[in-house]
């Protein structure tokens, strides 16, 4: 069998979090390779004078602290001092010396990566592989969680984060209500669905309004 190759950690994927979830579902084998370079990142991060920049630095620097003690060896400081500028350049080298593959969830480092034909796992791509496919007329129990900007909208979310647009919802903000999907859109930020509301719950609407009284009652 062949070896499975090393993973080259990048400062975004230990900042973002989802590494750690990676490694206790098994999804990434072999060695963890975290570059000194990153390490060195890390800490000016926690050093900075910007307090959300310090958050992080500090939380990734424990997260490696964590992830030492979980697994041991298998987590390998590399202390090679690469030339290059910057730490995206020095980790695409490591990632070519080692023959591994890097795992990141910066866009344009991944690009590069490919170009230079270097084996990338980005994990923006693979949350988008995972998600659950919509298509449209599947039906969706959902909850409405605030108003849409367009009138009569109103706004939920699937399990995944993706954000669902819902006509003649406005109104239906707290309550959980069954929708059907009309169609998505693919942004650069992510993906956007749109739905209506089932038939018989607009039916339901419609008919209270209009059982109204009108007037006050004497």
């Amino acid at each position: 069998l062949t070896p499975a190759s090393a993973k080259i950690i990048d400062t975004s994927v230990i900042i973002d979090g989802r590494l750690k979830g990676l490694l206790e579902c098994g999804m990434l084998e072999g060695q963890i390779i975290v570059a000194q370079s990153v390490i060195d990142e890390l800490q000016k991060l926690a050093d900075s004078s910007n307090n959300e920049k310090r958050l992080k630095g500090r939380r990734g620097l424990k997260l490696l602290t964590i992830l030492r003690e979980e697994y041991g060896r298998r987590l390998v400081i590399n202390s090679t001092k690469y030339d290059g500028n910057g730490t995206d350049d020095k980790l695409l080298k490591l990632t070519e010396d080692t023959g591994g593959t890097l795992i990141t969830v910066d866009y344009n480092l991944a690009q590069i990566a490919i170009v230079k034909e270097l084996k990338v796992l980005n994990l923006s791509e693979l949350v988008i592989a995972l998600r659950p496919e919509v298509h449209p007329g599947e039906k969706l129990n959902l909850k409405i969680v605030r108003q849409g900007k367009e009138d009569n909208q109103g706004v939920g979310y699937l399990d995944d984060g993706t954000m669902v647009v819902v006509e003649g919802a406005k109104e239906d903000v707290g309550k959980r209500k069954s929708i059907v999907i009309t169609g998505e859109l693919q942004t650069q930020t992510g993906r956007m669905i749109f739905g209506k509301l089932e038939k018989n719950q607009l039916l339901g609407k419609t008919l209270k309004t209009n059982d109204q009284p009108e007037g006050n009652p004497s």
